[in-house]
This record gives structure tokens, sequence and C-alpha cells, in this order.
């Protein structure tokens, strides 16, 4: 537990260090190219994006702008038709997920009395940061107590107060805090025009952007900068926004000296009398440019293509060359490997950061291996052993999962590749019907599109599309899921087999198992709902839908339960798969799921 935390702290620091990094590269460029440039609109979106874009990009991996990964085809989440043969038991089965290995550590003495620089460091950051949120939450109750005691009248979605205290003129959101009696009618008029120009424009919203970026990024001398330009930029947007109204620039100038020396304080309000007294006036002088020198902001693109190219490159080519004698081993043992009991069932072993790691290639799920003894790795979490074999060459070509389930490496992936072809509607129509696995009360229906067939999953409700590669074999391009039918001498379809093992029979007559369904209040099926684990790992969980509920066993959504008592639930389309909810000792409940005669108690974790 304590490596999984560390390693989230170091994930923490590093985004947080990239946050840092392109926040300051945007502030450099924006003081460098275009502080002094009277686009002030381009200028607010220019900020306001070196706020939004430091926090976004460093969490957009660089696999989803461009594709480094292997060349394979893209996979799908497999037919559940598939765990027919794999069911939920108390045996480990093949369905694994990415669960990182949890070191075990025992317990010894307070911890507050061992604490190591690394998180002292960690303390004293957070607690500037809770005081720098108590300042923010005090000045914010500060301006809403002048705004409550003042009085108010409300025009064009603008509410006017006049405060009982002399207090400098300011604005908050829709809110304008102004003592009447300090101004003349032409002073009102003009001031008035610059506090509604910061409502109108939103910009008490840039201000609470950049004070939260303050908070969290309180060490960045750059972020205190950018906060002083951001707030100038703002008072630029509300001068020029009086101007245009025609009032005259001279007359306005000079509003803003003779009021500059009172201020308000508050550092979340937009003030009339806010300071650079010097760089407004110069502003309101400045000339605007030729719209040409918009140009200039194109140069955005490729400053913010570097930066993110350079930060996540730099983070995911990592190699662990401590140890570069491991990270060979992981490259013999890489490669796609093949069920012997089912051809079209295959795994991917991949090197991943020096990390051993198994990929299922029908869900795409993985699961993390540390070495045990030469070529066998194991995942504590999921007791869960694997064991790679020699050839006589001395090369890999087997490995052994759960000391039971064996699997070839495949030389050649792109030979489980599917290529369709057109069948006539009458041979799709023979294929149709309903079918069978054993004595199992699962049944499939086949229909037919003129084109495809439609496997209907009636247990689940959901339907697969087929696509014919010979005339009696077809796949999904939902998932690696061959579907064979047997054809008789007379030509009638008897049998289809999935996954080159399971057989289902065609069935006359559709006769599924009827049970009563009990109708349950909205809270007892909120009282069942919520997550449970039990002791082979399986984390179920159960989301009221409707007037029932659906169960996900480890994520994977495994269908609908609909009641047939208070506390007993039967799987919609297989009624011998039951879960019934137990209330235990002190007052929680227990979930115990009943399939093919084998219990499996699940703990309530939340």
């Amino acid at each position: 537990m304590k490596r999984k935390k560390d390693k989230a702290m170091e994930s923490l620091t590093i985004y947080f260090l990239k946050v840092n990094i392109i926040v300051s590269s945007f502030y450099f460029f924006y003081y460098l190219f275009f502080r002094k440039e009277k686009f002030l609109v381009w200028n607010r979106i220019l900020l306001l994006a070196a706020i939004i874009l430091s926090f976004t990009l460093p969490l957009i991996p660089l696999d989803n702008i461009f594709n480094f990964s292997n060349n394979r085809p893209v996979l799908f989440h497999i037919s559940k038709l598939y765990e027919v043969s794999a069911k939920i038991s108390t045996v480990p089965n093949h369905a694994v997920v990415e669960i990182q290995k949890q070191g075990s550590s025992i317990y010894q003495g307070f911890p507050i009395f061992n604490i190591s620089a690394k998180h002292l460091t960690i303390i004293l950051y957070l607690l500037v940061s809770v005081i720098l949120v108590v300042r923010l939450t005090i000045q914010m109750l500060r301006v809403l107590q002048i705004i409550k005691r003042s009085e108010k009248y409300r025009l064009k979605g603008i509410v006017y107060c006049n405060p009982q205290k002399n207090t400098a003129v300011f604005s908050y959101f829709n809110y304008i805090v102004i003592n009447e009696e300090n101004y003349n009618s032409e002073q009102y008029k003009h001031v008035i025009q610059h506090e509604e120009a910061h409502c109108k424009q939103w910009h008490s919203v840039d201000i609470l952007l950049i004070e939260l970026l303050h908070i969290l990024l309180w060490i960045n001398p750059l972020v205190l900068l950018l906060k002083k330009d951001l707030k100038l930029n703002l008072e630029y947007l509300a001068d020029e926004a009086v101007i245009a109204s025609g009032t005259p620039i001279k007359n306005y100038q000079y509003y803003i000296l003779e009021k500059s020396m009172k201020s308000a304080n508050l550092f979340l309000a937009n003030s009339f009398n806010a300071s650079k007294i010097k760089q407004r006036i110069w502003m309101i002088n400045r000339e605007r440019p030729s719209n040409i020198r918009l140009l200039k902001y194109s140069m955005l693109i490729p400053l913010l293509f570097s930066i993110y190219i350079t930060l996540q490159a730099s983070h995911n080519i990592q190699k662990p060359e401590s140890n570069s004698a491991l990270y060979k081993l992981y490259n013999t043992l890489t490669g796609y490997y093949q069920f012997i009991n089912a051809k079209h069932v295959l795994i991917h072993i991949i090197n991943q950061d020096g990390k051993l790691v198994l990929e299922q290639l029908w869900n795409n799920e993985k699961i993390i291996f540390e070495e045990k003894d030469n070529l066998e790795f194991y995942n504590e979490h999921r007791d869960f052993p694997l064991k790679f074999i020699k050839a006589g060459d001395g090369k890999i070509r087997q490995l052994l999962a759960f000391d039971k389930d064996l699997w070839n490496k495949v030389d050649d992936y792109n030979a489980f590749r599917k290529h369709e072809i057109k069948l006539p509607q009458a041979q799709l129509k023979a294929m149709e019907g309903y079918y069978q696995f054993g004595n199992d009360p699962k049944y499939f229906q086949i229909i037919s599109d003129n084109k495809h067939l439609i496997l209907n999953e009636l247990w689940t409700g959901k339907k697969i599309k087929l696509f014919s590669e010979s005339p009696f074999h077809f796949f999904s391009k939902q998932g690696i899921f061959p579907l064979e039918f047997i054809c008789e001498e007379d030509g009638s379809i008897t049998k289809a087999i999935a996954f080159d093992k399971d057989l289902w029979h065609k069935v006359k007559d559709y006769r599924p198992t009827v049970k009563r369904i009990v109708a349950l209040t909205n809270a007892q099926l909120t009282g069942y709902a919520g997550k449970y684990s039990s002791r082979t790992d399986w984390i179920l969980t159960f989301k009221k839908e409707g007037k029932h509920l659906r169960v996900f066993a480890n994520g994977e959504d495994h269908g609908v339960i609909l009641a047939e008592s208070q506390n007993k639930f039967f799987m919609k389309g297989d009624p011998t798969t039951t879960v019934e909810f137990i209330k235990t000792l002190d007052g929680t409940y227990k979930a115990r799921l009943m399939q093919e005669g084998i219990p499996i108690d699940a703990k309530r974790i939340l």
C-alpha cells in the first residue's frame, strides 16, 4: 500500500511540475510578445488559456495524439458467450485486471514522530495553500457582507448597491458597489460605465480562476506576475468600453487620477480605483494596431505543440537503466500467446516501462507481474502464477498460467485477422433459431438481416452482429468471437460451436424457465445497491436501474437481476443464477451469488 501511495504522490508531483512549466511558458510568451499589444480581448483569451491548458494538457496521453503503440488491430470487448466456460467461481480464471502489486507492511509506532523531509515539504506546501484558501474565503465573505448591508436596486440584470459606509467603488459578478454621494452626475455616469463593463464581460470569473491558480501554484513567482497582468488587462478592457461609449479621453484620464487615491482593498473585486494608473493611461492613449499583427497569436500553436510533445515524450520515454538485464529478459518474453483450448483466444505479453504486463486481447484488461524466479512471475493480489517455457532451441515458446492453462506463442498475429465474404439470404435463413448450451438455461437466438447474422443473448439482451468468413464460419467485429455452425447431411443446421469448444444445440421449442417477479420499493433497491467484495477478489457492484438492479463483476456488466422475493434475485435470462442479500449482525448486507450450485459470499464494502 505504501508503494502505491508513493507512486500516486510521484505522479501528482510530476503533474504539478508540468503544470508549472506550461503556465510559466505561457507567461513568458505573453510578456515578450503581447503585454503591450492593444488586442485586449485576445490577451484575455491567451491568459485564460494559460490557466486552463496548464491543467488539462498534462492529462492528455501522447498516444491519444500519435499512435506510438504496435500496429495490431483495435480489439473490442469479448462476447459474454465466452463466460459460459469461465464462470465466476472460487477457482481463478483468465479474467484479469490491471492491479499494482501491494506490498505488505507492519505498523510500527506513530508516524508523526518520523516525518521525512519529503512529507514535511508537502505539509508546508499544503499549509500555505490552506492559508491562501482562508484568505480568499475571508475576502469573499467581506464582499458579500458589504453587498448585503447596502441599499440595492436592479436594472437590466445588474444590481446597484449603495453601501452604508464610505467604500470605494467596485464590482463583483453582477453587483456594482458605489457610494453615490462621492460623485457628481457626470463622474457617476462614467464610473458606472467602467464597472458595468466588468459585470457584462464577466471579469469576476477571470479573477476567481487566477486566485485558484495562485492557491495551487503559489510557489511559482511567475504566477503572481500572471495574476497582476491578468487583472490589469481587465482594467484595460473596462477602460476601452468607457472610451468606446463616447467619453472624452482627457476627461476620463482626469477621473482616473482623481479617484486613484481611494481603494477598496478587495482583491476579489474589480475596482475603478485599481492601481497601475500609469499603464492604464498609456494603454488608453495607445493606438490600436493593424489587424495584421494578430498573426502573432498564431505563434501560440507551435509553442503549445512543442511544450506538449516535450513534456509528454520525456515522461513516456523511461527505460529501467538500473536493471538492464531484467529489461532485456522481458523483451525476450514479449509477444502474442494463443490458448491451446481455444485458438481464437489470445493474450499479449508486454514490456511496459520495465514491467511485465499481461494484456487480454478480448477486452484489453491488464495485470502487472513481479519476477519470482527465473522465467517465473507472480501477482500476489490475484494469486496468479505465470511461468514461461523454453523450447529445445532455447527460445520462449509457451507460458503456463495458474499451473494448468497452457498458451502457445504466436509468430504471426495477423494470421488471426478475419476477412468477410457474402452469403446468400437462403443460407443465412437456415441458421436462424434458438440455441442452448448443454443443460444450461442460457439461450441465444440467431436471426438474419439479409447480409449478416444477428446473435441475441437472451440472458443479457445484448445483440452481436456476425460476419461470415466461410459458409459456416462467422466472426464478430466486437471482439475475437468465432462461431461455427454444424451442417448435417440433409443440409439442416443442428449445432453451433463458440470459441472452438463450447457446443450449443439448436432447439425446436424455446421454453425458458419462468419465475414470478416481485416489485420492490425504491428504498429496498437502494438499500441493496453498492459494492461487495468476495474472498476470490471479485468485486460485485449492484446499481439501481429503474425498478431492478444491474450487476457488474470487476466492472464488467453482467446484466439485470430481477426480484423474486424481498431479498432474492435471479439473473434475467438465466433463472438458475441467483443473488440473495443477507442481513448481517452489524446491520449491513452481504450478497450470496449462487451459480451452478456454487455459492460465493461477498461482503459489502461500499
